[in-house]
Parts: C-alpha cells; structure tokens; sequence
C-alpha cells in the first residue's frame, strides 16, 4: 500500500464516495535506521519460518503511541492530529537508541508475539510518547502512549498459532537467549511518523516531521 493509495482512500470516506470500513491501524512511531533494520531482520531469520511470521521490512518501528482506528472518518481530525504530532516534534530532539535483547508476549510457553526491546535511550522515548499523547488528545481522538520506559520495543515476528506449545516456547527462549547478550544495532531517530497498517501487517508512513524543528 502507497502513502497516496492510503491517502486517497482517506479522502473517499471522509467525502462519503467510500463507505468507512475498518481495515488500517493508525499508530505513531520511529522507523529505525536502514542498518538497524539489517540487523532486525538478521534476528528474524534465526527463527523457522515455519515457526513465526516474520513483521515485514517495512513494518519494523518503534511504535510510541497507538491511536482510534477511525481516524478516516474525519479528514478534518486527521489534519489536527498531524498539526499534533508535529507540535510534539518540534519540542522534542533527536534521541540515540540502542536496541538489544528478545523479549515476548504474553510469555515464553505461550508464544504469541516476538520482540526486540530498547537498551538505551527508552526514558527519552517515553516522555516523547506521553507529549504526544497530551497534544494528540487535545484534538479529542484517542491515544494509548507505551505505559513506561521497560515498555518500548520493535515487534519482528507472530509466532503461529500450531507452534505455541511448551517445547516451541522453549525453543524460541533459547534463541532469544543467544541474541540477547548483546545490543543489535545503534541509532539517532531525528523523524517520527504517522503509520497506516493493514491486516496483514504491511504498513506505510503517511505523515513524517522532524524533531527539533
């Protein structure tokens, strides 16, 4: 999906020529840097196909605030949450972040999602995520920043639903064990981005803005 399908779309529903149907995630986020993303996709093929779906390339952020799936709706409320996020850019700046370490959801015999977590830089990121949460809900749309710093992390994979048994757990803790003895990759995140993501988990960035200017 292109930033101008997802874009015209927007503009289909919010003048009625579409009917709205819940088919994109909005979420807020730091696309890593393209040697960062080298480095999580090498995580990701540790890891049997057959076991996890990997979250494609361009998928791969730091997400630091989820919002209303509506946003579509209301092409006039998009614009004010754009105005939002770009109000939270300008105060905050660039941030260094180290990613490192495998984490999962909900626990390690009862694999559901994968994750690469953030070493360095995550009080930062969560001050930035609870800005934007504040100027976000001044435009009356809901907002769910990370709930603190340990919080922050980067989603590589789904583990499916036929390897969630003890022993795949078992496995797939084992591997995070081998990665997490050291960080993955460094970077400095001068951008944050609105994101659209669809059900099958590719996403595309339809609104970007600096931080610090």
């Amino acid at each position: 999906m292109s930033k101008d399908v997802a874009a015209d779309r927007l503009d289909k529903v919010a003048s009625g020529r579409e009917p709205y149907s819940h088919v994109l995630d909005y979420a807020v986020g730091i696309v890593p840097s393209a040697s960062a993303l080298d480095e999580l996709e090498r995580v990701q093929s540790k890891f049997e196909p057959a076991a996890m779906i990997k979250v494609p390339r361009e998928s791969l952020r730091l997400t630091l605030v989820t919002l209303a799936s509506d946003l579509d709706r209301d092409a006039k409320k998009m614009a004010r949450v754009r105005e939002a996020i770009n109000r939270a850019a300008r105060e905050a700046k660039p941030i260094d972040i180290t990613i490192g370490g495998i984490g999962c959801w909900p626990k390690w015999n009862k694999v559901r999602e994968i994750w690469v977590g953030v070493t360095d830089g995550k009080e930062k990121l969560a001050d930035l995520s609870r800005r934007i949460q504040a100027y976000i809900e001044t435009t009356q749309s809901e907002a769910r920043p990370i709930r603190s710093p340990h919080r922050a992390k980067i989603r590589i994979g789904i583990w499916k639903d036929i390897y969630v048994s003890s022993m795949q757990g078992e496995l797939a803790k084992e591997i995070s064990e081998s990665i997490n003895s050291f960080p993955i990759a460094h970077f400095i995140t001068n951008e944050l981005s609105l994101f659209a993501t669809r059900p099958d988990e590719t996403s595309v960035s339809i609104h970007s803005t600096s931080l610090g200017k």
